[in-house]
């Protein structure tokens, strides 16, 4: 189930909201997406240049969406206004994800053969790739400001193409692969344990929990994620990459 009942935008959760109690809740959401933000050296705080000093094509505008959670929590997201990117900012976008067929593969295969299963969530997950361009970003302390970006902040057209690119080389240094036929269907060279990657959501299957303890091993040194189920008796939560 989807954990939020609607979106709205930092004028409606901040500036014009006079509940006080829900406004500190939106401020204190939007904080801890700044500071995960620092965090992940999406930006540097301390790196603030005057707007006219650039060319206004490096400049890519930004939103703030707020999540409203049906736990009544609030999640904050900073977002590039991609639908206003200038063409000239960007080329090859295009980028192959996961086949759904590729996915159903996975788990008949893992019926078939009782292989173990575990899902993951990758958290935050396109702000781990890397950008080449020289975009700038209005400052989120001082408007007047722009400052550097250096990751592939959400919303920008090229960010889904440059996180599988980064996910992909990763994927690679540790022995697993894809296949043009099975794009985001990575298998170790043993053949014993398999990671289908759908965005920041993964499954993994494997024969042996160990060979399953592994990988995650490894994916906790480069990324962070949280388990979000297993196989239990058989089955395993219908909401797994989207499949319903």
């Amino acid at each position: 189930m989807v954990n939020k009942i609607r979106s709205i935008f930092y004028k409606e959760a901040i500036t014009n909201n006079k509940n006080i109690q829900a406004n500190f809740e939106f401020i204190k959401a939007y904080q801890k997406e700044l500071d995960n933000l620092v965090k992940m050296k999406v930006y540097n705080p301390k790196i603030k240049i005057p707007k006219g000093e650039v060319h206004k094509d490096e400049i890519e505008p930004i939103n703030t969406t707020f999540n409203i959670r049906r736990d009544k929590t609030r999640k904050a997201r900073i977002v590039c206004r991609g639908d206003l990117q200038s063409e000239s900012s960007y080329s090859n976008i295009e980028t192959s994800i996961l086949n759904m067929n590729s996915l159903k593969m996975l788990l008949i295969l893992a019926n078939n053969n009782n292989l173990r299963l575990r899902t993951l969530d990758i958290n935050h997950a396109f702000l781990y790739a890397s950008i080449d361009e020289n975009f700038f970003i209005t400052h989120p302390n001082d408007s007047r400001m722009v400052t550097p970006l250096h990751k592939a902040l959400y919303g920008l057209k090229q960010s889904p193409k440059r996180w599988n690119d980064t996910l992909k080389r990763f994927m690679n240094s540790i022995g697993m692969h894809d296949s043009v036929s099975s794009h985001g269907l990575y298998v170790s060279k043993n053949g014993k344990v398999m990671i289908a990657a759908y965005v920041n959501d993964c499954i993994t299957a494997g024969q042996d929990e160990k060979d399953i303890d592994s990988l995650v091993s490894q994916l906790q040194h480069e990324y962070s994620f949280q388990i979000i189920g297993t196989m239990e008796n058989g089955k395993l939560d219908t909401n797994t990459l989207g499949l319903d």
